[in-house]
């Protein structure tokens, strides 16, 4: 099979040679690098072409959902906005701190973007946005901004798991369930940031729902040290 030279980017030699060695140990194609070419088969060009556009197509999806769910608030209730981007950081922190996978990492982070899309239905329909009534309503509308994305964006089995987080975020026994426990944690500390719980009820919530390690840690250091609690 003929070799084909490709320069190196700083990019895709930190980002990619890793997951290409990890192929390569098990023989899918050779590979070896030489005066800063990339020698490699045309099944592994593939590979690294393959690797750079989901990286790419996940950022797109991302961004495009990140601006809808901005939109969305700004015309329904634009102090929803700061509180989702402060969940959706800590969110992506935790996720990226535990070893979730990139894909992972990508779908936690969608989810928590439209974590709260039911708030602002919640207040209009009951007056309040109580858990039970935003996560009920938060179903139909993170499902109707979901189908505006492609399957390549977002499998039909991707975009099921996150309205189903949406539809269960405030539940712990369900984010162990199905795996979104970084989003949990992000909603519970920004929830103490904002002044939703009594810093007093902080170690009970510490001992009872915080789980991750990382999660755990900055709970600790941000609510439960003598300095921030005075």
């Amino acid at each position: 099979m003929p070799l084909t030279a490709l320069k190196t980017t700083r990019y895709t030699f930190s980002r990619l040679l890793l997951n290409i060695k990890r192929e390569a140990s098990k023989k899918a194609y050779r590979f070896n690098y030489t005066n800063g070419l990339f020698f490699i088969t045309e099944r592994g060009r593939f590979f690294i072409h393959t690797s750079i556009h989901r990286k790419k197509m996940e950022i797109t999806c991302l961004t495009r959902l990140g601006l809808k769910v901005v939109y969305y608030y700004a015309q329904k209730d634009a102090t929803q906005i700061a509180h989702t981007q402060s969940v959706t950081h800590y969110t992506t922190l935790l996720a990226e701190a535990e070893g979730y996978t990139p894909r992972q990492v990508t779908l936690l982070t969608a989810a928590a973007l439209l974590h709260d899309i039911g708030c602002p239905q919640a207040k209009e329909k009951f007056g309040n946005s109580k858990p039970v009534h935003q996560m009920e309503e938060g179903i139909p509308v993170a499902t109707q901004i979901l189908e505006e994305f492609s399957d390549n964006e977002f499998s039909r089995e991707e975009k099921q798991w996150i309205v189903d987080v949406v539809g269960k975020h405030h539940r712990f026994a369900d984010a162990q369930r199905l795996n979104f426990l970084p989003l949990f944690e992000a909603d519970l500390i920004v929830n103490f940031f904002e002044g939703y719980f009594s810093i007093n009820r902080a170690p009970q919530y510490y001992e009872r729902l915080m789980t991750t390690t990382t999660g755990r840690d900055l709970f600790q250091k941000f609510f439960l040290t003598t300095t921030l609690s005075q």
